[in-house]
């Protein structure tokens, strides 16, 4: 989320993070992140891979990278 303060954690390996003892797809954690802390409308869509980073780099930026590499 850009923001350090916000720490989620791999649940499984089909798309599932850990976040206060609840768990959510990424993307669903996204948006109820972004409508809590940012206002966002409770209608947007949102690619929650966009939002998330690990060491720095967007989990949407790692999965690219992985990709290419396969």
């Amino acid at each position: 989320m850009y923001d350090d303060e916000i720490t989620a954690t791999v649940a499984d390996d089909k798309n599932q993070v850990k976040y206060e003892d609840e768990v959510y797809s990424v993307s669903k954690l996204a948006g109820k992140l972004l409508i809590e802390k940012h206002g966002w409308s409770e209608n947007a869509s949102v690619n929650g891979w966009m939002y998330f980073t690990k060491d720095g780099i967007s989990l949407s930026d790692l999965r690219d990278k992985i990709e290419a590499a396969e």
